[in-house]
């Protein structure tokens, strides 16, 4: 079998809701990297939120916060970050409309005060506890104008009364927005890249790099942010916890994430064979 690139989202795919990586998914990951094969991280996560909460010898790459910034090993490879202006205008527009807000970038998630309350009120409501709400939002950096931070890669914005389709129109067609794939609040949730940067993006960069072919790549994935990366690869895999109209666009779909789902797959597709 020749070298394939695994690119793997990390919520609903890697771990369950709760954070939890199986037994059976590091015993996979560790003989699929033996036999060769790059582990490579796919998520919208930025670097910050990933290690050393997953243990980093697990994997050879990562494209993080969905697309912006591609490392392989240590070594930085691509990354694109927002631009000012357009960054102060979508800041104003949540600010404007009460929407609480994280500005990710590789080092920090930044943002402000009354954003942080909400969203710490937020966790609780879908039954996170109190240290949950304390672990996920002790990450932040909380400043009165976050916007003026360099290096931001993504937004998250939460509470919106509009759809994504929506918010791009308002925010001008300058950015790509998706749903969120780790929904928190009962109105839409959603996620921001910079115009034309998706996972798929990401991988094309990381395959570029390693010299790996498209067609031996495989993609990994369970929500609404994973579609260009089980499109862009050469095998797709939806986990069975997944979103069903990923399911459709996928080669084949594998167990839950808490059936062991990524051992399966990896078995499937022969990762776990020397």
């Amino acid at each position: 079998m020749n070298k394939k690139a695994v690119f793997l989202d990390i919520d609903g795919t890697l771990c369950d809701r709760s954070g939890v990586v199986s037994e059976s998914t590091k015993k996979a990951l560790r003989i699929a990297a033996k036999n060769g094969h790059h582990m490579v991280l796919c998520t919208g996560r930025a670097k910050v939120q990933i290690f050393p909460w997953l243990d980093p010898s697990f994997f050879q790459g990562c494209v993080s916060a969905a697309g912006s910034c591609v490392t392989f090993g240590d070594k930085v490879i691509y990354e694109k970050v927002m631009e000012w202006e357009e960054l102060r205008n979508m800041v104003d527009y949540f600010r404007k409309m009460g929407m609480p807000y994280f500005l990710q970038a590789e080092d920090a998630i930044y943002t402000e005060s009354w954003s942080a309350s909400e969203m710490h009120d937020a966790f609780l409501e879908i039954g996170r506890t109190e240290d949950d709400a304390k672990d996920i939002l002790g990450k932040l950096v909380v400043l009165e104008n976050p916007e003026e931070q360099p290096g931001v890669e993504k937004a998250l914005y939460y509470r919106c009364k509009v759809t994504a389709e929506e918010m791009d129109a308002i925010l001008g067609h300058r950015f790509t927005i998706q749903d969120s794939s780790y929904k928190v609040t009962r109105f839409c949730d959603g996620e921001i890249t910079c115009r034309g940067i998706t996972k798929a993006i990401g991988m094309e960069k990381y395959l570029e790099y390693t010299g790996i072919k498209r067609e031996d790549s495989i993609g990994i994935g369970d929500g609404p942010n994973d579609f260009e990366m089980i499109d862009f690869a050469g095998t797709g895999v939806a986990m069975g916890n997944g979103v069903p109209a990923l399911k459709e666009h996928a080669d084949y779909v594998t167990d839950t994430v808490t059936n062991d789902g990524i051992y399966k797959a990896f078995d499937h597709l022969g990762l776990l064979t020397p």
